[in-house]
């Protein structure tokens, strides 16, 4: 039973899974493959990116129906809505499933400007990698500063700073 008389869509080339893609790496030069080392939340992942496939199929064929709606096509249209239906309740099942996983806003932000999501969490770790040298150069020279004044301290107090360094478990005075 034909339903339209649109002309047929190229067929869909099927996509590999998020996982399979995460896994893969980005096979540039001198990339290794990433794991994603979550099993049962990866199969949840996969779970809901079939029914979202599916979802998204049927919303195709659904556009295609209405286009060139014809009363002879009203059972087919009818199917397809009932097919919606249940697509969107099996997306609310999976979203239950997935209740606890959060996303940052800059990431849907990032898709709405048309970048890569995956550029908001390079940045993110390059912020990251960049504050964790700030408070490394800090703890540096917090440890010189504290050397430098036990230094001092032994000059001028030396009976105190030799009790200090006996209830802190040193034996000699730092250089």
């Amino acid at each position: 039973m034909i339903f339209c008389k649109a002309p047929p869509l190229p067929p869909q080339r099927k996509r590999k899974s998020w996982r399979a893609r995460a896994e893969a790496g980005s096979g540039g030069p001198g990339s290794r493959p990433r794991r994603c080392g979550c099993g049962v939340m990866a199969e949840k992942f996969d779970h809901l990116e079939e029914h979202l496939e599916k979802f998204v199929e049927n919303i195709r064929q659904l556009g295609i129906i209405v286009s060139d709606f014809q009363p002879s096509s009203q059972a087919g249209l009818n199917q397809k809505l009932n097919f919606i239906v249940t697509g969107l309740q099996d997306i609310d099942k999976c979203r239950q499933q997935l209740h606890d996983i959060t996303v940052p806003l800059e990431v849907f932000e990032y898709i709405d400007q048309g970048r890569n999501p995956q550029l908001y969490t390079k940045e993110c770790l390059e912020r990251a990698l960049a504050k964790n040298e700030q408070v490394k150069g800090k703890i540096d020279t917090m440890k010189k500063f504290k050397s430098l004044l036990i230094q001092e301290l032994s000059k001028v107090f030396p009976e105190d700073m030799a009790k200090y360094r006996s209830i802190r478990g040193e034996d000699h005075p730092p250089s």
